[in-house]
């Protein structure tokens, strides 16, 4: 996750009036590394970028990759890429298979959707922030003690010479 800056968001809709939505919405949040798609496809060719969150609907009209398709591709492609849905379909099993396969949620869109996406991303990057400052602090105190062993053994052959 980018935590030094905010973290690269793809966002994967073929309603292009809810997808400007969801950016608008995002933006005001202050996520602002954001790249749009139309579908699976023109997502999946900009995969290499690693993006830290996918956003994506369940499926995309007529195009034959749905969403199910982007996440498995992406969990192979980009592993450490976290895949939420948004989707217009309340889909139980949909949602379990969703989470089961690795999505982080299944939002269902509605009129609290985006407060609830929002959160989820708040989470997200704040999950990966702690994680980060805790690797900081275990590489840190390996250092500091690989340091000291090798003071530490470098005085006892001093003193055993």
């Amino acid at each position: 996750m980018r935590t030094h800056n905010s973290p690269l968001i793809f966002i994967v809709d073929n309603n292009l009036i809810y997808q400007k939505l969801i950016v608008q919405y995002i933006n005001i949040a202050n996520f602002t590394e954001i790249l749009t798609f139309t579908n699976a496809v023109e997502c999946l060719a900009c995969i290499d970028l690693h993006p830290d969150i996918i956003i994506t609907d369940l499926h995309y009209g007529e195009d034959r990759v749905n969403g199910i398709d982007l996440l498995m591709k992406t969990k192979i492609l980009s592993p450490k890429t976290k895949v939420i849905f948004l989707s217009s379909y309340n889909d139980m099993e949909a949602a379990v298979n969703s989470v089961r396969l690795g999505a982080v949620d299944f939002i269902v869109k509605s009129k609290v959707a985006l407060d609830k996406l929002i959160r989820r991303i708040n989470q997200l990057v704040y999950y990966y922030r702690e994680i980060e400052k805790v690797n900081s602090v275990s590489i840190k105190l390996a250092a500091t003690i690989a340091v000291i062993l090798v003071v530490f053994i470098g005085l006892i052959l001093l003193y055993n010479h």
